[in-house]
């Protein structure tokens, strides 16, 4: 029995270094799955009914979207790493129904909306009711909603959202094969 202890704990600094070691070389040789891992959650929840400001004028809601695939994407014109997605969202745009959410600020949404060219809705969550319905506290994030308005897949900050595009233009390419 005596021996059992220090086995014990052996085996407990044993696991801890090797998962830090497996951390460590999944951020130094796949940063991008790394992050993966640690931000995208499977959520499988009902999409509550939403409804969001064109920046165009109108209304967007999730009755909108109903019987299509879509993907939901937070971000704000002033957020650097927003900028980094534009090109992956408008790639997505050729396989899936994408809607822009943004914050902040509302002139500078119209005029990235403009300069950027989207062909996709850009809406604007002024009092963030959306975000805070859906729990999206930071951005870039990203939520993938299926034909029925579950919300599949979430997506929060990093090249976890831009993989997740990665995996909505990947899954629609297998569906039209």
């Amino acid at each position: 029995m005596k021996h059992d202890i220090p086995v014990l704990v052996l085996a407990t600094v044993a696991g801890f270094m090797l998962g830090f070691c497996v951390l460590v070389s999944a951020k130094l040789y796949s940063p991008r799955a790394c992050e993966l891992l640690l931000q995208t959650s499977v959520i499988e929840e009902r999409l509550p009914p939403f409804e969001v400001e064109g920046l165009a004028g109108g209304r967007w809601t999730s009755e909108g979207f109903k019987g299509r695939k879509y993907l939901i994407f937070f971000g704000d014109s002033g957020c650097p790493f927003c900028k980094d997605f534009y090109p992956d969202l408008r790639r997505a745009q050729q396989f899936i129904s994408v809607i822009f959410v943004g914050r902040g600020d509302r002139d500078g949404l119209v005029e990235m909306a403009e300069k950027e060219g989207f062909a996709f809705p850009v809406t604007f969550d002024s009092l963030h009711t959306l975000s805070r319905s859906l729990k999206i506290s930071t951005v870039p994030a990203a939520i993938l909603v299926d034909e029925d308005g579950v919300a599949r897949y979430r997506a929060r900050a990093g090249g976890a959202a831009a993989a997740l595009v990665e995996y909505v233009q990947r899954a629609t390419e297998v569906a039209e094969e």
